[in-house]
């Protein structure tokens, strides 16, 4: 029997290529290679990823606006959207020529749309850097970074904790969040063992480590000139011997034991074990 104190799945955010912005579902499937758009199961959280002509991969950090372009499933296709700019898609279901691109320290299979590609061009227009190429993951079973291996939960009482203490309010959009969680205290996403949504069950692994891309702003793609809301992080989210000068603002769980995909929807009831 649930309990009105148990805490409440509130929103599910899926972002499809790494480092633009998310989209928010009302239901997903959850697998081993992580959140599934319900309407096209190959559209699978971070399979896809903007490179440079090094073919290293890119992020807010370096292309802050990045968080404005917005993508949308189209049956076989991810459109993308940008300010004052044209629409632009790509075939999902897509393989070109292989090539190895860097992740972090991993050189990783992807298949290339290429650079002369139309939607590579756009990316490059957009985003004023010539010669991106979107690439899309080989082998999802070989991502080894903790951005894609886990799924991120974040709670909406720390999020109102955290905008208690900063004059200018931020969004959980700021976060990247994929589920966010309703009902609980702030931080309590910290101390869960574990934690099962419709029959799926998650572990907790780590702690989410926050950098610069909190500061950028989701509606402008402009950096926070203060570091807000990073600095605040630093005045008491921290742990140094773990984490060195980065702060703490979520945490990151991973699937115990599933054997298919399974759905989760918005309002489902979350059974914690601490």
């Amino acid at each position: 029997m649930h309990s009105k104190e148990d805490p409440v799945l509130s929103k599910i955010f899926i972002y499809p290529i790494k480092s633009l912005a998310g989209i928010e579902l009302d239901h997903a499937l959850i697998s081993n290679d992580g959140i599934m758009h319900p309407d096209n199961h190959s559209v699978i959280d971070r399979k896809w990823m903007i490179v440079d002509s090094q073919r290293s991969f890119l992020s807010q950090r370096k292309l802050p606006k990045m968080t404005l372009i917005r993508p949308k499933v189209d049956n076989e296709h991810i459109v993308l959207s940008a300010p004052n700019k044209t629409e632009a898609r790509f075939l999902i279901d897509y393989k070109g020529e292989i090539v190895k691109c860097r992740l972090w320290s991993d050189h990783l299979d992807c298949y290339s749309y290429g650079v002369d590609s139309e939607i590579s061009k756009w990316l490059s227009n957009v985003l004023q850097c010539e010669n991106l190429d979107l690439v899309c993951l080989k082998n999802l079973g070989e991502r080894r970074d903790g951005d894609f291996s886990t799924f991120m939960v974040l709670s909406e009482a720390s999020l109102q904790d955290l905008n208690s203490r900063l004059a200018i309010k931020v969004s959980i959009v700021n976060f990247r969040a994929n589920l966010v969680v309703q009902n609980c205290s702030s931080y309590a996403e910290d101390n869960w063992r574990k934690f099962i949504i419709s029959q799926v069950s998650f572990v907790r692994t780590k702690n989410c480590i926050r950098c610069v891309m909190t500061t950028v702003d989701p509606l402008t793609g402009e950096k926070s000139r203060d570091l807000e809301p990073l600095k605040t992080l630093k005045a008491y989210r921290m742990n140094k011997e773990l984490y060195g000068s980065s702060p703490m603002f979520g945490m990151y769980y991973e699937l115990e034991n599933l054997n298919e995909p399974k759905m989760i929807s918005k309002g489902d009831i979350i059974l914690v074990w601490i």
